[in-house]
């Protein structure tokens, strides 16, 4: 967010009128719970400019409104940094009593470092003010701890941190390679099939062809056996109808062949052996 940027770059000024913007926009929508969880940034950028009537409006919103606090007041887990910062606000107002209760109670219910190193640096704060020099190194020193143990929190969860990401980035390549290889496998056994569709299409026309060529092999040799006969039947028949020559004579096959074509072969026996005589 643009107003937390300005937060961290020490820039104050700029980061209340942010925040008071986007909470007077939020309400305009009627989200006023919403508007209200933003109330405690303001509060406490407005405390630490020592603007503390304004900031009590805040805090009063944001205690009130924005749903965080059961009927106790006590706020709801994970939230409990509040308790420092109402602390900070009443030592600001000079609220002794208030802010030894604000700290102590953010000890008592924060369990974490974050929230152990920041209720004891306030009790530290409150303790130098009042000139109690042991209660003020007692919690100095138990911030100086806690303080080592978030920064080696801190260290720890950047060290977790960077290992997720690297196994994340690991998985990713991980499974990018897979995928790769997946791609790989699955155009390998595309183009096998594509093949394979080729040569059966081929074989096909192969067989197409050759069923062709066969029926017209089978065609061409049914007639030529077909002819072979009509040619053996003529030439049977031409046995029959030819002249037989014997020393005597010339043998008829009457019963076969008509008596004109007898006569001509007769006449034409004739005329050979007439011929041969010469």
């Amino acid at each position: 967010m643009k107003a937390a940027s300005y937060d961290q770059l020490q820039m104050k000024d700029s980061a209340i009128l942010i925040y008071e913007d986007a909470i007077r926009q939020i309400k305009a929508y009627k989200y006023n719970k919403v508007a209200a969880g933003f109330s405690l940034a303001v509060a406490r950028l407005l405390t630490e400019k020592g603007i503390v009537d304004k900031a009590a409006k805040y805090y009063n919103e944001y205690e009130h409104h924005s749903g965080f606090f059961d009927s106790t007041g006590n706020i709801e887990r994970r939230r409990e940094i509040f308790y420092y910062l109402k602390g900070l606000y009443c030592l600001k107002t000079n609220q002794p009593d208030s802010v030894e209760y604000y700290f102590r109670k953010e000890l008592r219910t924060g369990k974490d470092f974050n929230n152990q190193s920041a209720g004891a640096y306030g009790l530290s704060l409150l303790y130098q003010r009042y000139n109690n020099p042991d209660s003020t190194a007692k919690y100095a020193i138990y911030y100086s701890e806690m303080n080592d143990s978030v920064y080696a929190q801190r260290a720890t969860q950047e060290v977790e941190q960077a290992k997720t990401m690297y196994d994340y980035t690991r998985q990713q390549e991980l499974a990018q390679r897979k995928e790769v290889e997946a791609n790989k496998e699955r155009t390998q056994k595309e183009r096998i099939i594509y093949i394979s569709l080729a040569l059966l299409c081929l074989m096909g026309v192969i067989l197409t062809k050759w069923n062709q060529k066969k029926k017209e092999y089978q065609t061409l040799r049914a007639t030529h056996q077909q002819a072979e006969v009509e040619l053996q039947s003529l030439r049977h028949l031409q046995t029959i109808n030819s002249l037989v020559v014997a020393t005597h004579g010339l043998v008829k096959k009457t019963w076969a062949v008509p008596a004109n074509e007898i006569a001509k072969a007769e006449a034409i026996r004739k005329e050979y052996y007439e011929s041969k005589e010469k």
